[in-house]
């Protein structure tokens, strides 16, 4: 039979493990925040990169064709040849580095899952744990009610002069003892003593 105490460690127990996958879980959700808003920082960094090589080799065709009129064809055919492998080098990293910012948030988004079911996997196991320790709790309550409510029966059965007889109670009546019940059809056992132990 479980005790108070028992029961009160195991729930102690529990509220520790509620509260530790809680922060468990809150520590992974601040995690995954940081690492999205991280990603999107810099894929509007890679974006603003981008558009700023674009736009500053747009300017380098203007300036060349400005600077040598019919030779700016063929310097710019040059410049972006030159140029070609630095922009296909660049896009080959910004592409590796949008997959890998993927997968991050893929991890981030696999651990905030596993988190949230081991969450609600202890909530669960826990209240499945303290509803069998409340019906523990409330039979054994019932027993005690029923052990305490036989006591005064005990006491008055020990104080009388009286033995168990097959299925009924004998009692050796006290003669001069005051009758009661509706009809005062019941009388009174004479006190228990030693002599009538014996």
């Amino acid at each position: 039979m479980h005790t108070t105490d028992d029961l009160a460690a195991a729930h102690a127990a529990l509220r520790q493990s509620i509260e530790s996958n809680t922060e468990i879980a809150k520590l992974l959700l601040a995690l995954r925040t940081e690492v999205s808003e991280h990603a999107e920082k810099i894929r509007r960094a890679l974006r603003q990169d981008a558009k700023a090589l674009k736009a500053s080799s747009h300017r380098f065709r203007e300036d060349v064709t400005g600077i040598t009129g019919q030779a700016a064809e063929r310097i710019s055919r040059q410049a972006e040849d030159a140029l070609k492998p630095r922009l296909q080098e660049h896009g080959r990293m910004l592409a590796s580095l949008g997959t890998q910012v993927e997968r991050m948030g893929r991890a981030a988004r696999t651990w905030t899952f596993a988190s949230l079911a081991i969450l609600a996997l202890t909530v669960l196991v826990s209240l499945l744990v303290l509803g069998y320790f409340r019906r523990e709790l409330a039979a054994a309550r019932a027993e005690l009610q029923r052990y305490e409510d036989a006591i005064p029966v005990l006491q008055a059965f020990y104080a009388s002069d009286a033995v168990v007889c097959g299925n009924r109670i004998c009692v050796n009546v006290d003669a001069g003892g005051q009758p009661i019940g509706g009809a005062n059809q019941y009388a009174p056992a004479r006190p228990r003593t030693a002599e009538n132990e014996k």
